[in-house]
């Protein structure tokens, strides 16, 4: 009898050992050329940044491109100026033909270069400082920032652009053993413990300091296009944002800009408010802050300011609004207001820093809206603020025959 035969199937898997290898090669690869971002200048085309060159428009300028950023925009042998601070400062209201940096610049003279890093709604600490600190080491720095009367933001990472702090802190762009930063950052963790959102910012930023994804995908944002569609941009979303251009709007007639603040003022964030603050007026009539309240807001100003010589560097503006906004102000209002002005600079000077007043910005035409100014006011601000900041440099030594070829006195450790 012939003996049958039995065929015997076997079940086997195919393993694409050559796509995941391609996968690791293309991730390694990404993490190489997102590194090489980081050692380069990318944002080539700047003079500050604008709404379509910033968060609002889903554009996250990473640590490492502002510091390549500085580099290229500042010289060693000359007096940089990093201007920093909220949409004032970053001349939100004023075209680009009539941006108060220009003109500070030229008031200046060669002898200064100006960087504007102001952001739109940061706060006095937060990106521009950041972005100042990490040029200490190489670079003769002076630092502008801006604050308002009795505010200030007392955390060590900033308030809406954390992000940047923690990609500065994990790439060792700024100094984390500072005194007062280090005990500040310190009690984050338990202060935030039930916020899942700062944690994952924290492992996405220490992620990114290692692996430059972050790096490598606002590079080809910036060179060749983006992938994600915003409401600022629109139909520009896809366009790369070398390509686009500063569309921030010239002031309006002054007539519509009045109306518009009186307008806004039909509810004044400022009148009744005031007298909220915890001041008291003496027999005398000197108002007095709370002891316990002004030595805490005075502490908060090393959290934000944590360098010591980013501090003896600095010139922070005190903010004063609209002359509208004053309108109808009782004698107690307008005394406590002025009260908290000269105390915000009390607070800075106390903390090492040189503090400017902007109360001589009372014409209707300085402003474009209740706090930022006009093409017109932010020229004034640039003829005022000048003398201040040449003031400084002379006290720093930096105008002294051979200053640009000292060391900083700076122990930052950056990675170059």
């Amino acid at each position: 009898m012939k003996k049958s035969t039995r065929t015997t199937s076997k079940n086997y898997f195919v393993v694409p050992w050559a796509l995941f290898a391609g996968v690791l090669v293309s991730f390694a690869a990404c993490c190489v050329a997102g590194w090489r971002t980081t050692q380069e200048h990318q944002l080539t085309r700047f003079n500050r940044f604008y709404q379509r060159l910033s968060p609002e428009s889903m554009f996250y300028p990473t640590a490492s491109h502002v510091y390549r950023l500085g580099l290229a925009r500042t010289k060693k042998e000359r007096i940089n100026v990093i201007i920093g601070g909220s949409s004032v400062l970053n001349g939100t209201g004023q075209a680009a033909n009539e941006l108060w940096t220009d003109k500070l610049s030229e008031l200046l003279g060669p002898d200064y270069r100006v960087l504007n890093l102001g952001f739109r709604a940061a706060a006095p600490g937060e990106f521009g400082a950041i972005g100042a600190e990490m040029l200490l080491d190489r670079r003769r720095v002076i630092f502008v920032s801006i604050i308002y009367p009795a505010g200030v933001a007392g955390q060590p990472d900033g308030v809406f652009f954390r992000y940047f702090f923690w990609d500065a802190w994990y790439k060792g762009l700024i100094d984390r053993n500072l005194p007062d930063r280090a005990a500040s950052v310190a009690g984050l963790d338990k202060k935030r413990e039930s916020d899942p959102k700062y944690f994952e910012l924290r492992r996405g930023a220490w992620l990114n300091a290692h692996l430059f994804f972050n790096d490598w995908w606002n590079t080809l944002v910036y060179t060749k296009g983006g992938t994600v569609w915003n409401l600022v941009t629109q139909s520009d979303s896809f366009s790369p944002r070398i390509q686009f251009e500063d569309l921030e709007p010239a002031a309006a007639p002054l007539d519509q800009r009045l109306e518009a603040v009186r307008q806004n003022l039909a509810v004044n964030p400022y009148k009744g408010k005031i007298l909220k603050m915890p001041l008291k007026k003496d027999a005398d009539g000197e108002w007095i802050p709370d002891a316990k309240w002004f030595g805490g807001w005075s502490g908060e100003m090393k959290y934000i300011f944590p360098n010591e010589v980013l501090r003896q560097r600095t010139i922070v503006v005190v903010h004063r609004p609209h002359a509208l906004a004053f309108e109808g102000m009782t004698e107690d209002e307008l005394g406590c207001w002025s009260a908290l002005s000269s105390l915000t600079a009390r607070v800075v000077e106390e903390n090492g820093m040189r503090s400017f007043d902007m109360g001589f910005m009372s014409e209707p035409d300085d402003f474009n809206d209740l706090i930022h100014l006009s093409g017109k006011g932010g020229e004034r601000l640039a003829m005022q603020l000048a003398p201040d900041i040449r003031k400084l440099a002379k006290d720093l030594g930096y105008t002294e025959p051979g200053a640009e070829t000292r060391s900083s006195s700076s122990k930052n450790k950056k990675k170059k």
